[in-house]
């Protein structure tokens, strides 16, 4: 009995001897999560196969990623550190384009008619438009809801610019 209490002692400890972070840089798709920190976001990325193009790019936890036929997308935290709870408890799912000349506000409209799962929007003095998902983590999301989510999202936004540049 003394041995057991012994290695599981080791085990705990040893779990402290890994570098700070490394344990929730993991993708782990049924792990639920409340909130999400960079690394989380980080290991959707890379469960993706998707490579990570700046770290931080809208606040120390958010991403800018590609995926490897070359659309690049971004998350983005929000509600973050609020009601004692470490993390943020919001995601944005986020995919930004130059605003097409021939998005109109009837395409847009007929996109998110279309696309339910999408916001798409446009501002055009900025010369932007895009797609965006936003989840809420309330109550706990799993990781690999987290990543279909991101899936859903990069899925629909061909068809939905499509629909907003009139090629469909």
């Amino acid at each position: 009995m003394r041995s057991l209490f012994k290695l599981a002692a080791i085990a705990a400890l040893s779990l402290f001897a890994l570098p700070q972070g490394a344990a929730a840089q993991g993708y782990e798709p049924g792990r639920v999560v409340q909130a999400v920190e960079y690394s989380d976001l980080q290991a959707i990325v890379l469960a993706l196969g998707h490579t990570i193009e700046q770290q931080a790019p809208s606040g120390p936890r958010s991403i800018r990623a590609v995926t490897p036929g070359g659309l690049t997308y971004f998350m983005i935290g929000t509600a973050c550190d609020q009601n004692r709870v470490r993390g943020c408890q919001g995601l944005i799912m986020q995919v930004r384009f130059e605003v097409a000349e021939t998005a109109t506000l009837d395409s847009l409209s007929r996109a998110n008619n279309n696309f339910s799962p999408l916001n798409v929007w446009a501002m055009p003095e900025r010369g932007m438009m895009g797609m965006t998902r936003y989840v809420v983590l309330n109550g706990g999301v799993t990781m690999a809801n987290l990543r279909e989510n991101m899936n859903v999202l990069l899925g629909l936004t061909g068809p939905a610019l499509d629909v907003v540049t009139g090629a469909q």
